[in-house]
């Protein structure tokens, strides 16, 4: 690439062509936003702590019935 002189470029209109919109990234920046927790607590634990915490329950006994 070189410097021109405005002056002396060559500029050619073409019929029907679109230039790109800008392309938009991110959302705005806000400074108003409140936090939140990305996860409720109810799904804070892992598959494998609920697995264990299973096991740890104490059985009980369902009733059988006639």
């Amino acid at each position: 690439m070189v410097r021109v002189d405005p002056q002396q470029a060559l500029y050619l209109e073409i019929p029907g062509y679109v230039p790109k919109e800008a392309a938009v990234l991110a959302p705005p920046a806000r400074s108003d936003s409140r936090e939140t927790p990305v996860l409720l607590p109810e799904f804070t634990a892992s598959l494998w702590d609920w697995f264990l915490s299973k096991l740890s329950q104490p059985q009980i006994p369902s009733e059988v019935q006639p």
